[in-house]
């Protein structure tokens, strides 16, 4: 599309890619306390430049963001375009972390991207493993005027049946589908940047800021950013790929709901209860747990996907989707009769250890288990856990994606992102980082403050 990018066009026969883009938190063990802030001098020039990178104000030279947030190292990707290149710029985000962490030669005692056990019920707290959590966020751009009552309904449903898209965690009553479980409550969906940000037991599904708290990322209050906070970070490029997809598919539902008249079909999707839901699916080993919706009637999490599933196809025969959501579509089938022939009760996944987080790990897990019970009370099943995540050297989770492969999410894509920025208003901005420009005093991911206190625009997030 050469002219710009409107929210109109989204509505149309022939909408543009979205705007994707992922934030992950990293945990630098430290010797001797794993609570211990890990120290400035990791973001030091040298260690910055050992990425083929610059920095300006946290920003970075591939469009992409790093930062400090408390005890973790964050990497924010650049601004994307679609499901494809937004999944290679987040697994590009290893490569960042572990790069910058090696050029900085402090010690540690590993890198991680995602905390797999509960560490904080093991009596010995081993200093060698992560964290509890670690936070991983996806951010969709949409028309703002598609929040409406049909995204209230979908969104959350959506979310709590994405249960291939999660990771796994080993706690100290056994094994959970998800890590980021713990954390959520109250209203799934919340419009604001207040605390329950960070509010332990009542953080939302998705953030939606409204525009006066949305300056940062965008300018135009016509756009919205879609923050999905009930997500898994994970290492399989399939599933990092089909998560982006598929929860942008669902939002192309919603943007269509009227003008392909599904609106009803959608909103029966609307659960009584969203967040019980997602506890109901992901606290026990069974994808047959039936959830209530508000019309009273009860579904599996797989059910669910596979509706939505069915309405992204019906879709794609009426509207032109962008290729690589289009192609989405039949992977995500292929993902729920994976699970439909699951039983993780009994160890039984099939190929579905092929492609999914949570599978390949508690398969692993049990493998290495000799038939004791899964717990976080046991330091050498800690071990398998979290060594899965492990960046550097290569744990059993990026292992594991190497042995069976990729051919979603293409490796040069992945390399090429890990220094250049994508043709967004990223490029623009990863320009404007490279000149080093000393009158800057402040640097956002929509517009810079210049030595005038005068805020400027780097483009609108096409980059037009």
């Amino acid at each position: 599309m050469s002219e710009k990018v409107k929210p109109q066009h989204f509505y149309t026969d022939t909408p543009p890619e979205r705007i994707i883009g992922t934030e992950c938190e990293y945990t630098v063990q430290n010797y001797g306390d794993p609570e211990n802030p890990i120290p400035d001098d990791i973001m030091s020039d040298s260690a910055i430049n050992a990425a083929q990178l610059s920095i300006w104000t946290e920003y970075l030279s591939n469009g992409g963001r790093l930062y400090i947030d408390g005890a973790v190292l964050e990497y924010a990707s650049p601004e994307c375009l679609g499901p494809r290149q937004a999944a290679a710029a987040d697994l590009a985000g290893i490569e960042v972390v572990r790069k910058v962490v090696a050029g900085s030669n402090v010690e540690h005692n590993g890198v991680y991207r995602y905390a797999s056990a509960d560490v904080m019920q093991n009596e010995h707290h081993d200093a060698l493993m992560p964290r509890k959590t670690t936070g991983y966020h996806e951010n969709f751009m949409v028309p703002r005027k598609s929040i409406n009552e049909v995204f209230d309904a979908v969104i959350p449903a959506h979310l709590a049946s994405r249960l291939w898209a999660m990771s796994g965690i080993l706690q100290a009553d056994g094994y959970r589908f998800a890590q980021k479980l713990a954390g959520i409550g109250g209203d799934a969906i919340h419009y604001s940047k207040d605390n329950r940000r960070i509010d332990e037991l009542d953080k939302p599904m998705v953030l939606i800021p409204p525009p006066y708290q949305n300056t940062d990322v965008s300018l135009e209050e016509h756009w919205a950013r879609v923050e999905v906070r009930y997500a898994d970070p994970g290492l399989s490029p399939l599933i990092r790929y089909l998560s982006l997809a598929a929860t942008s598919l669902v939002l192309r539902l919603v943007e269509h709901a009227d003008r392909l008249d599904n609106r009803p079909a959608l909103e029966a999707l609307r659960l009584k209860d969203p967040i019980e839901a997602a506890r109901r699916v992901t606290d026990t080993l069974s994808l047959r747990t039936l959830i209530q919706t508000e019309q009273n009637q009860f579904v599996t999490a797989t059910d669910i996907s596979e509706m939505l599933a069915i309405q992204a196809e019906y879709l794609s025969r009426h509207v032109q989707l962008p290729a690589d959501e289009e192609a989405a579509i039949p992977l995500w089938f292929d993902i729920i009769d994976l699970l439909r022939s699951s039983n993780p009760q009994k160890g039984d996944y099939g190929d579905l250890i092929k492609f999914s987080d949570f599978a390949a790990r508690h398969h692993r897990l049990l493998a290495r288990s000799q038939g004791k019970k899964l717990t976080s009370r046991n330091e050498k099943q800690i071990a398998i856990a979290t060594n899965w995540d492990r960046i550097d050297e290569n744990g059993t989770g990026l292992k594991w994606w190497e042995y069976f492969g990729n051919d979603q999410v293409p490796q040069n894509m992945i390399d090429s992102l890990v220094t250049t920025a994508p043709n967004t208003r990223a490029a623009k901005r990863a320009e404007f980082i490279k000149k080093q420009n000393d009158n800057v005093q402040y640097m956002t991911w929509a517009y810079y403050v210049n030595e005038y206190n005068e805020e400027v625009s780097y483009s609108d997030p096409y980059g037009k």
